[in-house]
């Protein structure tokens, strides 16, 4: 069934060429276009176009970095396509007005129109973009090919947004699953429970230590309820300012790898945005000590940033790459050491690099959906327990009502 679809384009000749079509699906709408020989902007469904802008309007504050790849994967399209890149720049800034991405390209148009190169332009707004993003302009622009050097942080800046999402999507489940359970249990000592409570008083006897426990339990809840969210929010707040200072990011990485199955899947992941970020930079033309400091800095885990500084002043001191990983065995395992070793001697270490990061993603990605399916039945059985155990505590004098009369006798 055909359905209407907007688009943004430009011709080869660097027009606006925008428009709405009807097609059964996205791929259809960008074949047609392609067949007007159409360089594509985006492409949406018409009936998402209102939502689309309101999340624009509540976002636009900062550029994410789905926003970077956004911006890199269309610089590489115009370039490839012939485009001057001062056109491009305001194309781009156009389609992204009102968000803090159109601001930032229309700010690199205008110092270039001041005389600055882009690589300046976007040095400028490096807080906002990443000095991985400057690097890779500054060296597409010193070796005369941007638009190899856009296509390669586009490739680097999708994989490591995909794989973001699919590991916060998989630790949603678990956090989803165990707040509900909390108040669910938080509702039944609250609401239920006195009800109960009320009941067994008028029976009178002795109730089970299970029984006295959830009461004492839900008297606790309910005479603390409204000190209960200032509470939580003040641990909360206080775990966030401890991770944020060195020494308790640093122990918060140190404890992640050390997991089952979650420190494997985090240990993997580091490896997979070393290779990757690695090969795309040696590709791009950077130096390899600028690239070791770069990959050092889009590290998210201190212990894997420690280590490859540390690589990287060996480097300095004029040992090889790999000599210089081989130290940092906690780091670096024996495969990928010798996977650099051998792309030293034949000079393919970018090429190898990249090769290893797709392998290790896929392998990330699998472990991800198998911890995932791991986890569904056992939260459904915690939750259950959780709740089962304070309804069985509930129900559990009634078991025994003919003693609580005996006892109110």
């Amino acid at each position: 069934m055909a359905v209407a679809f907007k688009y943004e384009a430009f011709t080869r000749a660097g027009d606006e060429a925008n428009g709405e079509v009807m097609a059964a699906s996205e791929a259809e709408v960008r074949e047609q276009l392609a067949q007007r020989e159409l360089l594509v902007l985006t492409v949406k469904k018409a009936g998402a176009e209102r939502l689309a802008n309101k999340e624009l309007r509540l976002r636009r504050d900062k550029v994410r970095p789905k926003d970077a790849a956004w911006i890199a994967r269309n610089l590489a399209t115009t370039q490839e396509s012939g485009l001057p890149v001062f056109r491009a720049l305001g194309l781009l800034a156009g389609q992204k007005a009102g968000t803090a991405t159109g601001a930032l390209l229309a700010d690199a148009q205008q110092r270039m129109a001041d005389g600055s190169s882009l690589s300046a332009g976007f040095r400028a707004h490096e807080s906002e973009v990443g000095s991985l993003t400057c690097a890779f302009v500054e060296a597409g622009e010193a070796r005369g090919r941007l638009g190899q050097a856009f296509s390669r942080l586009a490739e680097l800046l999708e994989r490591r947004v995909a794989l973001r999402r699919k590991i916060i999507s998989a630790a949603a489940y678990p956090v989803v699953v165990l707040v509900l359970t909390v108040v669910l249990a938080i509702a039944m000592l609250v609401f239920v429970m006195p009800t109960f409570e009320q009941m067994y008083t008028q029976l009178g006897g002795e109730l089970p230590l299970p029984t006295q426990l959830v009461m004492s339990l839900s008297e606790f809840v309910r005479s603390t309820i409204l000190l209960l969210p200032i509470v939580v929010g003040g641990i909360l707040w206080g775990v966030r300012t401890w991770l944020r200072t060195p020494a308790g990011h640093a122990l918060w990485d140190r404890q992640i790898l050390r997991l089952p199955l979650v420190g494997e899947i985090a240990r993997q992941s580091a490896m997979v945005r070393f290779s990757l970020t690695m090969s795309s930079l040696l590709d791009a033309g950077v130096g390899l000590l600028e690239a070791l400091r770069l990959t050092a800095a889009a590290t998210d885990n201190s212990v894997y940033s420690g280590a490859i500084e540390r690589t990287a002043e060996r480097v300095r001191e004029g040992r090889g790459l790999a000599q210089a990983m081989a130290e940092e065995r906690t780091a670096f395992p024996e495969v990928l050491v010798q996977l650099v070793k051998v792309g030293e001697e034949t000079g393919t270490v970018a090429d190898l690099l990249a090769r290893l990061a797709r392998s290790t993603q896929e392998e990330v990605e699998t472990r991800i959906d198998g911890l995932t399916h791991l986890l569904e039945p056992l939260l459904i059985v915690v939750l259950g327990g959780i709740v089962g155990a304070l309804l069985l505590a509930m129900y559990l004098p009634m078991i025994g009502a003919p003693a609580l009369v005996d006892g109110a006798g």
